[in-house]
């Protein structure tokens, strides 16, 4: 049985450091309930030497209640981008996830037809990386204040309930 996962980030390779890491420290702080975080697919962290990627991402994008695309001028035209969101896309049409484009360095014009119509923030999620990025970088006392903060929480709240 694969593991089934809450969170789906889809992005480009190049993303990575500046926007991907420090989002997936975010999302990994917060809770579902009082007990359960979100489990999160993380490529770099799911995708072990030997495996297959096409099964690891068909497991991730399986069972994601939530599917984050980071939307950037390198990830829209990446084959690997555009597969994730039409797999994405067609599970949102069937009521199983939700569909979350987040732009970074984007206008909403550059974006294809079918995602220019979605709800896109963009600057919830310059704040939300730098949140991320400065919980990254202090003491372990001073990340858990961090991650307790309530602008931290709400702003990661709005995106999921969108």
């Amino acid at each position: 049985m694969s593991k089934k996962y809450d969170l789906f980030i889809c992005h480009a390779s190049e993303d990575k450091d500046s926007f991907v890491r420090p989002l997936r420290l975010l999302v990994g702080s917060q809770k579902i309930s009082s007990s359960k975080e979100f489990d999160t697919f993380f490529d770099q962290w799911e995708i072990a030497p030997g495996d297959s990627i096409r099964q690891k991402i068909d497991a991730g994008l399986a069972g994601c209640t939530h599917f984050f695309v980071l939307l950037t001028l390198q990830s829209l035209p990446k084959p690997w981008v555009n597969a994730e969101i039409d797999a994405a896309f067609i599970r949102k049409l069937e009521g199983q996830c939700k569909f979350i484009p987040l732009r970074q360095n984007l206008s909403v014009d550059a974006l294809p037809p079918l995602l220019k119509a979605l709800y896109s923030p963009y600057g919830p999620v310059r704040r939300l990386a730098r949140m991320a990025l400065r919980t990254r970088h202090c003491s372990p006392r001073r990340n858990r204040q961090l991650q307790t903060h309530a602008r931290f929480r709400k702003g990661f709240a709005f995106l999921l309930s969108r």
